[in-house]
């Protein structure tokens, strides 16, 4: 089995201004990486948290999880490349089509359509060609030219996906894709073939797209219970599990015993007078069914997580964010703690 990357993902820790002890700490812990997401009003500014993990660390690798397609492309791209450059091309950039960081400002979703041009004209400026703006050719080369320092191997990005016109996308226009539909193996060995299928159909080496999964996670041990370890985690996968539902259908694939906690998920978090998504509101997760949680999510003694994370690894993903945490729950990164030392360590 391949070696495989264990990222840490959740709220943002606290405090910030305490960034460089924290990364220290996970990279001592054993994580691979670092995963913050880019919540708008509600999280602090990922990429300025991202660059000074990175500044505090020698191996840790850091990230968004996922990064909205607010800024104009050329800003963003240019943000993206010195982030790569000053962590020693530690970063992976991930985007996504902006559920709840559009909610935070009254808008709805980028179109799957729009998303598409917002992710190539991203690449092209990370490769440095000219970009078309609407008959204006567009490019930041000269960034390359005036600061030699950044100009290296190009940035790769990542698109974090669920439906199969958001993985088809992904395979033909990213250089990585991550999936949001948890710790279910029948559903990420689905994408994962959708996705090469993409590729390949694309003219493109499926070999050359890295694969990725969101999975949320807490481990009962050192005095923890096991409802202990699922109510960290619970708001986690109620905002994950909403993406198998888009507009109120669940998708192919969920399980018909899955299929009323994912349209519970999808209630509890729309804003149907809008039509668009509320924003984040992890209390209302006890909706979901402790069951529900515990197949979603990978939840149990240390053996047990690292049982189940040995099966999602069989499948031969390249790196697994685990969500130990949303902002509201587990401020101190026990769960995080408890997971490197009791499950990751059993996964070297």
């Amino acid at each position: 089995m391949k070696k495989v990357e264990f990222w840490r993902f959740g709220g943002t820790p606290v405090p910030m201004t305490d960034v460089a002890n924290i990364a220290r700490r996970f990279e001592a812990q054993g994580w691979d990486g670092l995963v913050v997401g880019q919540d708008i009003g509600i999280l602090p500014d990922s990429y300025l948290f991202l660059a000074l993990a990175a500044a505090a660390t020698t191996r840790l690798k850091v990230g968004t999880g996922v990064s909205v397609p607010l800024r104009n492309t050329m800003d963003v791209a240019n943000t993206i490349a010195v982030l790569y450059a000053a962590s020693g091309g530690r970063s992976l950039i991930s985007f996504g089509r902006g559920d709840g960081g559009f909610a935070q400002i009254g808008r709805k979703p980028m179109r799957v359509a729009e998303f598409e041009t917002y992710l190539r004209q991203v690449q092209s400026y990370l490769r440095k060609e000219d970009v078309d703006l609407d008959g204006f050719p567009s490019t930041m080369r000269s960034v390359y030219e005036i600061d030699p320092s950044l100009d290296g191997p190009k940035p790769l990005i990542d698109v974090s996906a669920t439906g199969p016109k958001m993985i088809d996308l992904s395979a033909r226009y990213a250089d990585s894709i991550t999936f949001a539909v948890g710790a279910n193996l029948d559903r990420l060995r689905d994408c994962i073939k959708l996705a090469r299928d993409a590729r390949v159909a694309a003219g493109l080496d499926p070999d050359t797209l890295s694969i990725g999964c969101h999975i949320p996670a807490a481990v009962a041990t050192g005095g923890v219970s096991v409802e202990d370890a699922r109510n960290i985690i619970r708001g986690a996968v109620l905002r994950h599990t909403r993406f198998s539902a888009f507009d109120g259908t669940v998708m192919d694939g969920v399980s018909e015993q899955d299929r009323e906690a994912v349209l519970r998920s999808f209630e509890v978090t729309r804003d149907h007078g809008r039509n668009m998504p509320k924003k984040a509101d992890f209390s209302v997760a006890s909706v979901l069914p402790d069951d529900f949680v515990d197949r979603f999510a990978i939840v149990g003694d240390p053996q047990q997580c690292a049982d189940r994370f040995r099966e999602v690894m069989s499948l031969g993903v390249d790196r697994i964010l685990v969500l130990t945490r949303v902002p509201t729950t587990d401020r101190e990164e026990g769960n995080a703690a408890r997971l490197a030392d009791t499950v990751l360590s059993q996964l070297a």
